[in-house]
């Protein structure tokens, strides 16, 4: 996702009320969302006491120092009294009646709105109120919402192979039984939520396997929340491998769950376990006696 920010000097002046008309754009997989400031404003500025401002014009207690009458979102509020109100917390004095020289008459109905546009450059919606004040806070909720979604709508994948042998037992069919089984059971998703991506009479030492390449582009994408498979030796069985694919879910934040390791990669990881999947493999070897029953 990029964020452009299009009003300006947000680090002073976040606030809606200085602003008008298109002040951030989010672009997204799904389309762009804009972010507008609307609304009216109406205020005076007034004097406080006897002083002398900046640019040396003399205020007596009471004159009306400026006005503003913006009705038509062009952010004259900023324009005509940034000269005055330095920032945010300069104008949060004032409004707080905390300021020695300012008050503020203001009617301030100004807010910001939300607007999205699909790829196929069709406005869905336009008219979405934002519930904050300032723009920055409008745009970390809108992302918030956005990777809430994207997670939501992540797949969950099941990769299943089996070698060259004639005399393997355990077909991908049951294997995939047997990890849909677990995902019911742990996540009660349906086989709809689910890619699978089988390799049948291919070594987990060949990295040109055709399902587990179209796997790793899948990953690529950026919609895989987590691949589910009986055994980690499923997955690869030589360390340049293991080694690439380690990266590569490292990078898209994709976990990879073994339900006969009982192990995530993501636990692996966090433990500190410098080790490849084929190590991890090898060193549950000695326990294998039998093959799993995956039915």
């Amino acid at each position: 996702m990029r964020v452009t920010k299009l009003a300006e000097n947000l680090k002073n002046y976040n606030n809606s009320i200085w602003h008008g008309g298109k002040v951030a754009t989010i672009e997204c997989d799904k389309g762009i969302y804009n972010i507008y400031a609307n609304g009216i404003v109406n205020c005076n500025l007034i004097a406080k006491r006897v002083f002398i401002d900046a640019y040396g014009n003399i205020y007596g207690k009471d004159d009306i120092i400026e006005t503003v009458k913006d009705k038509n979102n062009s952010g004259e509020f900023l324009k005509r009294l940034g000269h005055y109100i330095t920032d945010d917390e300069h104008l949060k004095r004032i409004l707080e009646d905390k300021d020695k020289n300012y008050e503020l008459e203001i009617i301030n109905n100004n807010w910001l709105e939300l607007e999205y546009i699909n790829n196929t450059g069709e406005i869905e919606y336009s008219d979405v109120i934002l519930d904050f004040a300032n723009i920055t806070d409008a745009i970390d909720n809108v992302l918030e919402q956005l990777e809430k979604e994207n997670e939501t709508n992540k797949k969950f994948i099941i990769y299943c192979r089996i070698g060259m042998s004639k005399d393997n037992p355990y077909s991908c069919e049951s294997q995939k039984k047997y990890c849909m089984s677990y995902l019911k059971g742990e996540y009660n998703i349906n086989e709809e939520q689910v890619e699978v991506y089988m390799d049948e009479g291919f070594s987990g030492v060949d990295p040109d396997r055709p399902c587990f390449k179209m796997m790793l582009e899948r990953i690529k994408e950026g919609n895989v929340k987590q691949i589910i498979t009986p055994s980690f030796s499923r997955m690869c069985r030589d360390l340049e491998t293991s080694f690439v694919l380690i990266k590569l879910l490292e990078k898209y934040n994709v976990d990879l769950y073994s339900i006969k390791e009982n192990s995530s990669l993501k636990d692996i990881i966090s433990l500190s376990f410098n080790k490849s999947l084929f190590e991890i493999y090898h060193q549950n070897k000695q326990n294998e006696e039998k093959e799993l029953e995956y039915e």
